[in-house]
């Protein structure tokens, strides 16, 4: 398997870093350095045009031959403008002080990084950034969350929280209305780790369902390595492995979300009260993602249930395909295994398939189903409802039209899904009388065995309110489906 390295590094030519006393000696530190926050030493003045290229000459040197391809930039937020009411004077050698590097540091400091990036591919992590920083910083996360389902200052034992999973929830929703559309908590939390079995899952479920999904806690816990302290176990890995291949499989459906913001600049993740105010709530912890799904992950220890407001129209339980009615609050059951997911009746979603694992290149031959490899047949996920279409990032697209009589389905491929699709149609309810496909019958198969192993064809299972898949190749496609 090829790895794609992403190395972290911090904003500090001080302390413990390396050339610490060669940058003293030249005078690559601020001319005047205020209060000191963190514990790696002051920064580096990049306003400094000799600071600022022999530091990118270090990162060029110590990494560029490593194929890094991103960086995860910490801190970047020891230029304060005051602390307890005093002013904390710094001095830069461009004549900037305090009150205008407070914010314009970290875009040096992400800047001097983004340069050195390879031309494709290559991103940044990064901790701080302000107005206009979303030009190099490619994904933001908060910084140390507490490893808890605690609440922003709620009391814990000996101290005050800053939050865990649901300031993480609150952090993404509010950032990208504000112009930075990829976020990504560290799934787990920091501060105080390890999380217990139920905060990991709880994290998991959340971060599955975002633009970015990020693993990892100051304890390194990952969901194959169960310890006494985090109690996770064979029951959790299997649920991990659920919704970590369904976040890669929702590459196509967010991938494209991510290609309008150049032309609506509409956030991935919305807040339930910014996508729909007509329902005069805004709880903090329900999400629209796309414009089809609507997340209500769960952020309170011990619960199994929790509340949910549907916008109006009929939304559908994405795992079992129950169906719940728009403009009404309903408690659901929230088992610790299963995310509050629905899907719009009629929405549509495209998956990859459902062995994905990897969206890198690997080495031919490794046995590892990577996208880059092959992106292989698409799987778009619908439900019976009013006429809808989706169209692709690459062009794709897929409509939907449910009637009395008829469901019509219809694929018109792009640039890259153009070796057919499976369709997956939930809350399909009975096996329908008969499934064509532009006219012509297609064979029912007996199950997915056959199904994976024919061209096309169609095959009816009772899970999920019942569940319709349809099996088409190459080319552009009108299906039509009598109900049963």
């Amino acid at each position: 398997m090829r790895t794609r390295s992403l190395k972290s590094a911090s904003s500090s030519g001080g302390g413990e870093e390396a050339g610490a006393d060669e940058a003293d000696a030249a005078g690559y530190f601020p001319p005047l350095i205020g209060f000191i926050t963190s514990k790696w030493g002051p920064p580096l003045d990049l306003t400094n045009p000799d600071a600022y290229t022999w530091w990118q000459e270090r990162i060029v040197k110590g990494y560029a031959n490593l194929e890094i391809e991103g960086y995860k930039l910490d801190y970047a937020e020891d230029v304060t403008v005051g602390i307890l009411g005093k002013r904390t004077a710094w001095e830069f050698a461009d004549g900037s002080t305090e009150r205008t590097m407070h914010k314009r540091y970290s875009e040096l400091y992400h800047r001097v990084y983004a340069e050195t990036l390879p031309p494709t591919g290559g991103f940044l992590l990064c901790r701080a950034a302000t107005f206009g920083g979303q030009r190099l910083a490619s994904v933001i996360w908060p910084g140390d969350l507490e490893a808890s389902l605690r609440r922003h200052r709620e009391k814990a034992d000996g101290y005050v929280s800053v939050g865990g999973l649901p300031a993480a929830v609150s952090a993404g929703l509010s950032l990208g209305p504000s112009g930075f559309p990829f976020f990504a908590s560290d799934t787990g939390g920091y501060r105080h780790s390890p999380p217990s079995r139920e905060t990991f899952t709880r994290w998991f479920e959340h971060t599955a369902l975002t633009p970015v999904m990020q693993i990892g806690t100051s304890t390194n816990d990952v969901a194959w390595e169960p310890t006494p302290e985090n109690g996770f176990d064979a029951a959790m890995l299997g649920w991990y492995r659920e919704y970590t291949r369904l976040h890669l499989r929702l590459f196509p459906y967010l991938w494209t979300y991510a290609e309008r913001l150049a032309v609506d600049g509409r956030p991935i993740m919305r807040a339930l009260g910014l996508a729909h105010p007509e329902l005069g709530v805004h709880p903090p912890d329900i999400y629209l993602l796309g414009d089809e799904l609507l997340v209500a992950p769960v952020i309170t220890a011990g619960a199994t249930s929790r509340e949910v407001t549907f916008p109006a129209g009929a939304w559908v339980d994405w795992f079992n395909g129950q169906v719940f009615e728009g403009s009404q609050s309903v408690e659901v059951d929230a088992p610790l295994e299963k995310l509050p997911l629905y899907l719009r009746a009629g929405g549509i979603v495209p998956l990859l398939r459902p062995t994905i694992d990897t969206l890198a290149p690997v080495a031919e031959g490794a046995p590892i189903d990577s996208y880059a490899a092959d992106p292989g047949l698409l799987y778009p996920v619908t439900t019976p409802g009013p006429a809808s279409e989706f169209e692709l990032f690459d062009g794709t697209l897929v409509d939907q039209d449910a009637g009395p009589e008829l469901l019509a389905l219809a694929l018109y491929p792009g640039d890259t899904f153009d070796q057919g699709a499976v369709f997956t149609v939930i809350a399909a309810g009975a096996p329908p009388l008969a499934v064509a496909d532009n006219r012509s019958p297609l064979a029912e198969l007996p199950d997915l065995a056959a199904l994976e192993g024919a061209s096309s064809g169609w095959l009816h299972l009772p899970e999920r309110g019942g569940t319709l898949l349809i099996k088409v190749g190459p080319g552009s496609h009108a299906i039509a489906v009598t109900p049963g």
